[in-house]
């Protein structure tokens, strides 16, 4: 009996391993694999029901983090996007879950975090399984698992742009929300012909899409609070090649066919093709090829 005493856990040490386990999925998992084990690890300590994580970038754009109908966790029926968008448009800022009463889900649970430091709120909804309530100890954890849910899809998230296969085809880097360097740029700024400093030129606009700074066509995503470059010389390229067509080699320099390239750019594969022959008759009659490696000269 004493030996089963001991090797009791404390309340403390299942919650803590509960949070370990958040942590844990956050890291080499992709996204949909980074909810599911969420969901899992929360229900098999607190059963749920219908939950809702919903992203909204302080950058004017709203981002549903995980699918389309904006219901993060796996279980029951999807709500629909546009009645869900209207039952919780008149939620504000809280710091601890409150009573949804308004909403078509028994005792469901509310609360919006405003995230200061990533620029961006998150929206919970959490509603317990078979039309029970959450006790007081439940709702307390809850509470607390909020912020670590953010802390760890943050996580998640930089971890899955440090992996991505395309990095090794640019110069890459990655800045704060004020334009504050972070880890090492030597490449950048050689690519740049300029000498090293710790945040971005003046001159460069952060905001998502393309752009062309001197000698560099660079690609700029949005992840939380961090800004992710991606960064392709055009010191061997034609000055006379549009935006859209520094795109297309932006795109060609990862090897990928023209069907790819139309998707990614959301136009058709005829208008690829045609803007790389406008690209070869620029750059001087060349051919693929031969443009694929002036791309990698850099």
């Amino acid at each position: 009996m004493a030996f089963l005493q001991l090797s009791d856990k404390s309340s403390a040490q299942v919650f803590g391993e509960l949070v370990a386990q958040l942590y844990h999925h956050s890291q080499g998992a992709s996204l949909d694999e980074f909810k599911h084990g969420c969901y899992q690890a929360i229900n098999a300590h607190i059963p749920l029901g219908v939950c809702v994580w919903q992203h909204r970038s302080a950058l004017a754009e709203t981002v549903n983090c995980f699918s389309k109908t904006i219901e993060i966790f796996p279980p029951g029926e999807a709500l629909p996007v546009v009645s869900l968008a209207e039952d919780l448009s008149h939620i504000r800022a809280t710091e601890h879950l409150i009573p949804m009463l308004n909403l078509a889900v028994p005792n469901a649970m509310g609360c919006l975090k405003v995230s200061h430091e990533t620029h961006a709120e998150h929206l919970f909804v959490f509603s317990p399984a078979k039309e029970t309530t959450f006790s007081e100890k439940q709702l307390t954890e809850l509470n607390l698992l909020m912020s670590h849910l953010i802390d760890a899809y943050r996580l998640n998230r930089l971890a899955s742009l440090k992996r991505e296969p395309v990095r090794s085809f640019y110069v890459t880097l990655e800045c704060d929300l004020e334009g504050n360097l972070i880890g090492d740029c030597t490449e950048f700024w050689r690519l740049l012909n300029s000498p090293p400093r710790n945040r971005l030129p003046k001159g460069l606009p952060l905001s998502v899409g393309f752009l062309s700074y001197g000698d560099a066509f660079i690609k700029i995503d949005r992840e939380m609070d961090i800004w992710y470059l991606r960064v392709m010389s055009t010191k061997f390229l034609d000055d006379a090649l549009s935006k859209k067509e520094l795109e297309v080699c932006f795109y060609l320099k990862q090897a990928i066919s023209n069907q790819e390239m139309a998707e990614k750019m959301g136009i058709s594969r005829k208008t690829v093709e045609n803007h790389l022959s406008n690209i070869y008759r620029k750059c001087g009659e060349i051919s693929r090829s031969e443009l694929f490696a002036l791309l990698h000269r850099y």
